[in-house]
């Protein structure tokens, strides 16, 4: 998953408060009104961040999964090695 960071550039005061279900992009509430959004479907920009922190989670979770178990065996592999090499003076 590809996270993407945006700015509203019309109105750089106001604080976004939805994240348009469409596009992705982040609106304001003067934006949410207009009628470029109009029939558009809305969702909390809490929701939105709770919703990508667990996948972002997730995924770290499955990674950590996949990837510890080799890595712990390429240490074990070396401290072997080492052991060996010792061992052999």
């Amino acid at each position: 998953m590809r996270l993407k960071l945006f700015m509203i550039f019309t109105f750089p005061v106001k604080k976004t408060a939805s994240e348009l279900e469409e596009c992705g992009s982040f609106v304001c509430s003067s934006c949410m009104a207009s009628d470029q959004h109009k029939g558009h479907s809305f969702v909390e920009v809490t929701e939105v961040y709770k919703t990508k922190k667990d996948v972002i989670e997730k995924e770290r979770k499955e990674y950590e999964n996949l990837i510890s178990p080799k890595y712990e065996k390429i240490v074990l592999d070396l401290e072997n090695q080492l052991a060996n090499l010792d061992g052999g003076i």
